[in-house]
């Protein structure tokens, strides 16, 4: 189950903490344009959410989704603080996104496939709200031996899931020190 306390918000939007380059960076690679539809589901205190939206510009929009209010609620705040309207918030549950079908040019899973107890379901929501032609953006932890954490996600297994839902994984881009990103294409 994820955390929402203050520690943990703080852990996140800070990336030598969260162990990852910058958010503006990840951005940079998933490669968000101006004028895009991004959904950023499992946004969390919105540490991708604010990059994605000046990257989408004023004429793109990104639909923030979280199954907890509280981090929405500092996705607001945070998004008035840059005054940046084109970021609107969702609260889902963690088996529907409440978003319309093919909405989305890019839609973002960043650090919560491997906090759900079947990642398969949050998978065929995306696929549902990704356009035919758009782009899926999977950032997770590195599995790595040492790490007593069970749930991490190998790539193979997210690019097994990205073809589940007819998309043809990114080889890994790493994003040192301690996670990766892959990128789910139309097949």
């Amino acid at each position: 189950m994820p955390r929402y306390d203050t520690e943990w918000v703080q852990v996140m939007l800070r990336p030598e903490l969260r162990g990852s380059p910058s958010a503006s960076e990840i951005v940079a690679a998933i490669g968000i344009q101006a004028g895009d539809a991004v959904a950023d589901i499992g946004c969390g205190p919105g540490f991708l959410t604010i990059p994605a939206a000046l990257a989408a510009g004023p004429s793109g929009r990104v639909d923030a989704v979280d199954v907890e209010p509280s981090m929405l609620e500092v996705v607001r705040s945070r998004a008035s603080a840059v005054e940046h309207s084109n970021v609107v918030t969702h609260v889902a549950t963690e088996a529907t996104v409440p978003l319309p079908d093919a909405s989305a040019d890019v839609v973002i899973c960043a650090l919560v496939l491997h906090d759900l107890e079947d990642p398969e379901i949050m998978l065929r929501e995306i696929k549902r709200i990704v356009r035919r032609t758009g782009k899926v953006a999977i950032v997770e932890w590195n599995a790595d031996v040492e790490n007593p954490r069970k749930n991490r996600m190998r790539p193979e297994v997210i690019a097994r899931l990205l073809a589940h839902i007819g998309r043809r994984a990114s080889d890994p881009i790493p994003l040192p020190p301690a996670q990766y990103l892959i990128i789910g294409m139309p097949e």
